[in-house]
């Protein structure tokens, strides 16, 4: 009988080693973080950039006779404006008609090409923004 408890015992101590620690994502920036994982492993984030402009913008693109105004984040069409749509101020994330941009990836700062076209295709801005995880990051365009 001792033989037996005595290899129930090993067995179980075995088992519970063998487990190893949970793995899991432990960075709080990161969007799938898991406070019960204790082993790092598969962070992936996700980062808000909102986009703006104002009145002078608008009236710049009425100069050029501009009628639409496309916005892409890496090569995909997001939002279709009409150039008479502008802010007074930096709108938040989310906001009812705000131009907010997410992005996803593995690192805490992810890049995006974000690009504007007119109804011609002919190109306003062009420019990489910076995503930050957790983060909504304002960015007012200047024509």
């Amino acid at each position: 009988m001792k033989s037996f408890n005595l290899a129930v015992f090993t067995t179980a101590i075995f088992l519970l080693m063998s487990c190893g620690k949970k793995e899991g994502c432990t960075d709080q920036l990161a969007s799938n973080y898991d406070s019960k994982a204790k082993e790092n492993c598969c962070c992936e984030y996700e980062g808000q950039v909102v986009f703006w402009y104002n009145k002078d913008v608008c009236d710049y693109w009425a100069l050029k006779g501009v009628t639409s105004v496309k916005f892409y984040l890496d090569e995909v069409l997001i939002y279709t404006k009409s150039p008479t749509e502008f802010w007074t101020g930096p709108p938040t994330c989310g906001e009812s008609g705000s131009l907010t941009f997410t992005k996803k990836g593995n690192e805490e700062h992810i890049i995006g090409f974000i690009k504007i076209f007119d109804q011609n295709g002919a190109q306003l801005y062009y420019g990489d923004q910076t995503f930050h995880a957790g983060e909504c990051s304002r960015y007012q365009h200047l024509e």
